[in-house]
């Protein structure tokens, strides 16, 4: 007998006893309508055992009307939301959590589809992570009544949405200090999108200490020859310093910039957000600010948990705080 064609019923008839004992005792309700004797019990787990059976977890959520199961919505796997993808699903394992992740590739017709899809109770919420056209009044709408998804949002802090985000003002204003420790005048944004919150702090940060202010935004790039040309168009301002809104733009910095052979850190100083691994392997090792995906990830599940185990639902702001991790591309 395959494994996929497995069913309770086929348990009941090699231990031949009911159908409704052997879901009894597989979802452990003994006491709850019907006596299952020890033996019995141990009959039923030991031919589970024995032929690989593994209950289907839709036969707890007919009872408790919880999946244990969190859908991860993301535009796509870039090494930050892989990063914190992991943290989550580690998390989650410990407490006996599924995670769905569903990645939009940054179609609004997607995103919605998929949020429509999570109402049918195949999760019990859904963790989302950066936005794309309309995401955020999209994530409200389902959110709130009458189809009241259980949704936490990281990556910017919304009314109507209990959102986490890392301290972006707290990491403009590390970089620019560590800039301006260095004696630098001038600043280039090297932005993956434009008009973020980051791209905001950092240039107002920079402007209050008089740095002269150039921007480069890395939108919707692709090809190995874009970012080619985009890096040389950020070293093109001749500037002293470069703050990247991401470590994987501010390594695609740093390469070019040997490539041309700009001294770093004597003639420019490189940081960027994140501290994924790659940061640490980059020639020279990149200098950055820290996003705690840890304290996120268990931030994020207990606010899922509370939505869903103790049905509160308050929207909260959370705000975690980051730190500057100073190696070859600074002083």
């Amino acid at each position: 007998m395959k494994r996929a064609q497995i069913t309770m019923s086929d348990i009941a008839k090699l231990a031949k006893v009911s159908r409704p004992v052997v879901y009894t005792v597989l979802n452990n309700r003994e006491g709850k309508g019907i006596h299952v004797g020890q033996k019995t019990k141990e009959k039923i787990l030991k031919i589970c055992q024995d032929i690989g059976y593994v209950i289907p977890k839709s036969a707890k959520e007919l009872y408790s009307g919880i999946s244990d199961r969190i859908g991860f919505l993301a535009q796509n796997l870039c090494p930050q939301s892989s990063e914190l993808l992991e943290c989550i699903q580690q998390k989650a394992f410990q407490s006996k959590i599924d995670i769905m992740p569903l990645i939009t590739m940054g179609d609004p017709e997607i995103e919605a589809k998929y949020l429509n899809l999570m109402l049918d109770g195949r999760v019990d919420g859904v963790i989302a992570i950066s936005e794309t056209n309309g995401s955020i009044e999209r994530f409200k709408e389902f959110a709130s009544a009458p189809k009241n998804l259980k949704i936490v949002y990281i990556d910017g802090l919304h009314d109507g949405l209990t959102c986490i985000q890392n301290d972006k003002e707290q990491a403009a204003e590390l970089a620019v200090k560590q800039f301006i420790s260095e004696g630098r005048k001038k600043l280039v944004f090297a932005g993956a999108y434009q008009h973020t919150e980051q791209e905001r702090f950092c240039l107002q940060y920079a402007a209050n200490a008089g740095m002269e202010i150039k921007k480069v935004y890395f939108e919707n790039i692709l090809s190995s020859e874009e970012i080619s040309a985009k890096t040389s168009e950020v070293l093109s301002h001749n500037s002293d310093a470069v703050f990247a809104s991401n470590d994987l733009l501010a390594v695609a910095i740093t390469n070019k910039a040997v490539e041309k052979r700009i001294k770093i850190p004597e003639q420019l100083s490189i940081i960027g957000v994140g501290d994924i691994e790659v940061a640490k392997y980059s020639s020279p090792a990149l200098s950055t600010v820290k996003i705690d995906f840890d304290e996120i990830a268990k931030k994020a599940l207990q606010c899922m948990n509370s939505k869903v185990k103790e049905n509160n639902s308050e929207e909260k702001h959370y705000i975690v705080k980051s730190e500057i991790i100073l190696r070859g591309t600074t002083k």
